[in-house]
Order: structure tokens, then C-alpha cells, then sequence
């Protein structure tokens, strides 16, 4: 258990209520494709908030993922991790995470919490890492941190595989093929076996983001920063 009596310094930290800043903060994973290559992906981030006290290690974090902006550069791919299959978005539309604690592991700090995909919720530890701190052009103070895990997507109800797909189909093919000459049924079952996708279970997510202190004013659209509020946009 930490010691949450000890107070971390973190350079430019401030205590408050923090609200995510939506245009500069995504969550990116990628899954083993074939145990070969890599398909990567991003969904967008709709809301979180960071509560800040004086000590770190007392701050919680809420957090919800959009799960429909799902982006894989491929919209047959992605219409497919959409699907019942898949996330099933359209009775799961979102991914939380709700945190139940902060610790500190050396320099490094860990958020535990829970959790919830497709409507099943885990406990998932992140490893979370400060950006920084400054102030915008108009006066607005912001920071930026990245948080990285690694789930295991099966836990999560994810256990469509392409492969057992392919193999259901085999055997229904095999059946098919059984007055067909052998060569043509052989090669009915290997063409399938190599359109199988086999992907690992294992995700690493990673979470990057920018937070603005609450009450600091929305985006204005076409400006470099965060106005605040009755700020004049930038020409």
C-alpha cells in the first residue's frame, strides 16, 4: 500500500478539478496480426476529468472512450470491430475507466481502477507519465500526461478470431468437397487457413492527453490554443 502521507513533487503541478482538452487527446492500441505485423488503431477520447489535491497520490481520474470513433485505416476492418463481433457499439457505444487509487513505484506512477468494455468490467493498473505543464497564449494553464497498459481482450468478451471462423468454414467445406475430387478440397482448406488472422490477445493501449484546469474556457476553433472565456481569437 502507498504511503499517501508522502507528497510527491512534481514540477508545475497544481491542485484542482482538470477537464480533458477532446482535439489533442486519443487512446492508441495495436494487436499482433499473424504473429508477423502489427494492426494499429485509435478510438477518440469523449470525456475525462482529473481531480487534483495538494498530494497526488490522493487524485482520482473518470474517463470515457468513444468506442464508434474506432480507427483502424481500414473501413471494412473497422465496420467489423464494430460489429456484435466485436464491440458491439451499438449496445456499448463507450469504454470507462474509473479510478480506485494512485501509488508510486520508484519514479513511476501507477493508477489502478476499473475498467469496462463491452459492458464487462476488470480491474486494469495504468502506467501514468506527467508531460508537463505550461500556460497557452491566452493565459489558460494546461498539462499533458500519457498512461500505457496492456489487457488481454478476451477478458473483456473480444474473443472473435478470424481463425476459428476459418475453421468452421473448413469443416463446412470439407463437407462440401467430400465428392469432389481430394487435390480440390486440399486446397479449398489451405486457402483458408491462410486468410486466418490469428490475432493475439494481448492489447497495449496507450492513452495520450491534454488537460485543462476547469473554469479555463473552451477551444476556439481555428486558433492554436484554449481561450479563455471573452478571449479574442487569434487572426
Amino acid at each position: 500500500m502507498t504511503d499517501t502521507t508522502i507528497t510527491p513533487e512534481i514540477a508545475g503541478y497544481k491542485p484542482g478539478t482538470w477537464v480533458l482538452d477532446p482535439s489533442h487527446s486519443e487512446v492508441q492500441f495495436s494487436v499482433r496480426h499473424m504473429m508477423i505485423s502489427k494492426v494499429r488503431g485509435t478510438f477518440g477520447v469523449k470525456s475525462a476529468t482529473l481531480t487534483a489535491p495538494a498530494n497526488p497520490l490522493e487524485a482520482t481520474v473518470e474517463a470515457s472512450v468513444d468506442v464508434t470513433s474506432l480507427d483502424t485505416k481500414d473501413e471494412g476492418r473497422d465496420g467489423h470491430l464494430r460489429s456484435a463481433d466485436f464491440f458491439d457499439v451499438e449496445n456499448h457505444p463507450t469504454m470507462e475507466f474509473r479510478s480506485t487509487g494512485v501509488r508510486l513505484e520508484g519514479e513511476k506512477f501507477l493508477i489502478d481502477g476499473d475498467l469496462t468494455i463491452r459492458g464487462i468490467t476488470k480491474p486494469a493498473t495504468f502506467d501514468f507519465d506527467f508531460g508537463g505543464f505550461g500556460t497557452d497564449p491566452y493565459g489558460n494553464y494546461k498539462a499533458g500526461a500519457t498512461a500505457k497498459t496492456v489487457i488481454n481482450r478476451e477478458d473483456f468478451g473480444l474473443t472473435w478470431n478470424a481463425c476459428a471462423g476459418d475453421r468452421r468454414r473448413a469443416r463446412r467445406q470439407g463437407r462440401d468437397d467430400r465428392a469432389r475430387p481430394a487435390g480440390r478440397a486440399a486446397a479449398g482448406l489451405t486457402g483458408m487457413t491462410r486468410r486466418g488472422t490469428d490475432a493475439a490477445a494481448s492489447v497495449p493501449l496507450v492513452v495520450r492527453g491534454r488537460v485543462r484546469a476547469r473554469g479555463a474556457g473552451r477551444r476556439t476553433r481555428g486558433t492554436g490554443g484554449s481561450a479563455a472565456p471573452g478571449a479574442r481569437p487569434a487572426r
